[in-house]
């Protein structure tokens, strides 16, 4: 039977982003009578961040909705995510340009963590050899430069601050770990490479024997990538994902037997 409890953790972003819209909304209200144009332009960024917060509801019940941020379901719905969608690009690049950092970091042989890199960056994956980009973003738009050749994308969008359902995360990780074997080098990333990167990571490394448990996984991470930070929350789809690997190599050693 499907799990659903709600993930409270995103219900309470939810609650924050539908504060802030309301604010939002207020101001478009009081300027209506003052400036007509800046009020219309602050009920459409209300709007945007009233369908980005039911996004997040979704979200925490369980549902998938970081292709219909990113356009890849529903395009017809992206006019309405252009305000969020400009101020997330916004802080990317203040956080990228303040930030002082390695971004392109080693957790394991041949696999890569860091942020969403700039095009201009494109140097820092040659120089590792790196031909397959990882794009775990729903808020920020695909890379022209990193989804042709030399480089192959994989794209998983998932909104910020949310996890894989288990059967996403087996997926993703036996898709990652088929390309790992056949020798290729995997950069993945999120928006900053600390969150939903890092989770995937993580569960790659314990597929790939790496680490065993959640918390080997974390602590090798966070040795190559200070920046990483994985919730509580995210630590039990870690343990979760651990324990299914444990258990379908033991049932392979007793069907071998």
């Amino acid at each position: 039977m499907r799990d659903t409890t709600p993930d409270r953790g995103l219900l309470r972003w939810t609650a924050v982003l539908f504060a802030v819209d309301l604010a939002t909304w207020l101001m478009a209200w009081m300027w209506l009578d003052l400036w007509i144009v800046v009020s219309a332009l602050s009920a459409w960024a209300a709007l945007s961040l009233l369908a980005v917060s039911a996004l997040y509801v979704w979200a925490a019940y369980g549902g998938r909705p970081g292709p219909v941020l990113k356009g890849e379901r529903l395009a017809v719905l992206q006019p309405v995510f252009v305000p969020f969608r400009l101020v997330s690009v916004l802080i990317y690049a203040l956080a990228r340009v303040m930030r002082r950092e390695k971004v392109v970091c080693e957790v394991m042989p041949r696999v890569y963590l860091g942020p969403r890199l700039f095009g201009r960056e494109r140097a820092l994956l040659d120089a590792v050899g790196a031909t397959v980009v990882v794009d775990l973003t729903s808020e920020l738009p695909t890379s022209w430069t990193y989804s042709r050749a030399p480089y192959t994308r994989v794209g998983h969008a998932l909104l910020d601050r949310a996890f894989p359902s288990d059967g996403d995360l087996d997926a993703i990780v036996d898709g990652l770990l088929r390309r790992h074997r056949a020798g290729e080098t995997l950069f993945v990333h999120c928006a900053f490479g600390r969150g939903r990167s890092a989770l995937v990571v993580c569960a790659l490394m314990i597929a790939a024997g790496h680490a065993s448990t959640a918390e080997e996984a974390v602590a090798k991470a966070r040795a190559a990538r200070p920046a990483v930070s994985i919730r509580r929350d995210g630590l039990d789809v870690l343990r979760r994902f651990a324990e299914r690997r444990a258990t379908a190599s033991l049932t392979a050693s007793a069907d071998r037997g």
